[in-house]
């Protein structure tokens, strides 16, 4: 089985072997705009028997005799027009109308062929004795520093210098994934700017990464912290040279940015990290379909096995519990302040009205200034709400398509 299967559908241009932790092979599709889709072996089964000619009632018998499962002609069909519908898609999800809601104000700063050209020169960092001669220098000099005095407390004497220098280590991080990407033979694209959520960032499209094996992924998913800690080895070698504040708090920056990226509950380095490194595709969804199973078992309702190994079921159990309650406590205290702020908002408005009105020579732009204010911080408020809550939804999307990276 492999590309002949998907010859029909439109846009589809490759199929591949794609590595993950299920127990039975999956493809990888390409389309022609370069999105990327998962195709289960479920799924292929299905697409094989419809373009065999088979009826829907035909493979509603063939399941019961094979597996002994009882699924209706309708939901089967449902299924397929489904799949055929996202694999048709995949062009439209390869652009940045194709970004989930999370993401937006997508700029792009550096072309694909001068990041190709980048990557590929600074792709020689991943060889092993590179990699081994850093980790050493970095403890060595690590050290010695601490030794000195050297200390991660936070100190804004020299912010924004400091900012600067932490700004070159965030592009530093973005060719990081490029480089790994070249590393393996899969084609870095463009470096931009992107709002996740509320949380301006960088970011390097590495979707190409899907072909590569596992392995070679959790290496592009660490990669940019690598070449971040590069930069951060330099700027502490330059502190220990110079005494320079702002290296120092530069440095300081990097740990903290690095701690929060290496989070797996948001679509950070962290949450790919995980993802490959357990083999899961499309991790945001799994808690959804971990509450499905464990919903259907409750009920008594037969359900096909989970396909992964049990060490992976369990570690997908522990991932649903804590984002679940992440996503939760983020969506219910945004919106219980959303609340507060609105039903006090025309107060704001009446406060204003009755300055501007009001005779006498008491100044009224302090009051008009709050009402701006007010105004710009609620109607953010609200835009960052829509979007938490598309991503929410977004989770709960078809397992078939694979994210952007």
């Amino acid at each position: 089985m492999g590309a002949n299967e998907l010859e029909d559908v439109e846009g589809i241009v490759a199929a591949l072997p794609f590595d993950d932790a299920e127990e039975n092979s999956s493809l990888l599709v390409i389309s022609k705009m370069g999105g990327y889709g998962r195709v289960s072996p479920s799924a292929r089964f299905l697409l094989r028997w419809v373009k065999a000619g088979r009826t829907f009632e035909e493979l509603t018998q063939e399941l019961r005799v094979r597996q002994g499962r009882q699924v209706p002609p309708e939901k089967l069909r449902v299924a397929f027009e489904r799949l055929i519908d996202d694999l048709e898609r995949l062009d439209r999800r390869a652009g940045v109308e194709g970004l989930p809601l999370s993401y937006w104000f997508r700029i792009q700063l550096i072309p694909k062929e001068v990041v190709t050209v980048v990557a590929g020169f600074c792709s020689a960092l991943f060889r092993p004795a590179f990699v081994l001669s850093f980790i050493l220098a970095m403890t060595l000099i690590m050290v010695y520093a601490v030794g000195n005095g050297f200390s991660l407390s936070f100190d804004s004497t020299a912010f924004w210098p400091a900012y600067a220098l932490f700004t070159i280590s965030l592009m530093l991080h973005e060719f990081g994934h490029a480089s790994a990407c070249a590393r393996f033979g899969a084609a870095p694209s463009s470096i931009g700017f992107v709002m996740y959520l509320m949380f301006p960032s960088f970011y390097s499209d590495v979707t190409a990464a899907w072909r590569l094996k596992r392995g070679q992924r959790v290496v592009v998913d660490l990669g940019g912290n690598y070449f971040q800690y590069i930069a951060g080895l330099l700027y502490v070698a330059a502190f220990l040279a110079t005494g320079e504040g702002a290296f120092r708090l530069a440095f300081v920056m990097i740990i903290y940015a690095s701690a929060f990226s290496l989070n797996p509950i948001f679509k950070f380095d962290g949450y790919w990290i995980l993802a490959d490194s357990l083999g899961v595709a499309n991790l945001s969804q799994q808690p959804s379909r971990i509450l499905h199973r464990i919903l259907a078992v409750m009920k008594g309702q037969p359900r096909n096995p989970l396909p992964w190994s049990h060490g992976v079921v369990v570690s997908l159990v522990v991932y649903s519990l804590a984002t679940t309650g992440v996503w939760t406590l983020l969506v219910v205290r945004l919106l219980l302040w959303l609340w507060s702020t609105t039903l006090g908002y025309p107060s704001v408005i009446l406060a204003t009205l009755e300055a501007v009105s009001s005779p006498g020579d008491e100044p009224y732009w302090s009051t008009l200034q709050q009402l701006v204010t007010s105004t710009a911080i609620l109607v953010a408020a609200y835009v960052v709400a829509f979007r938490l809550l598309g991503a929410v939804i977004g989770r709960l999307k078809s397992r078939h398509v694979l994210a952007p990276r």
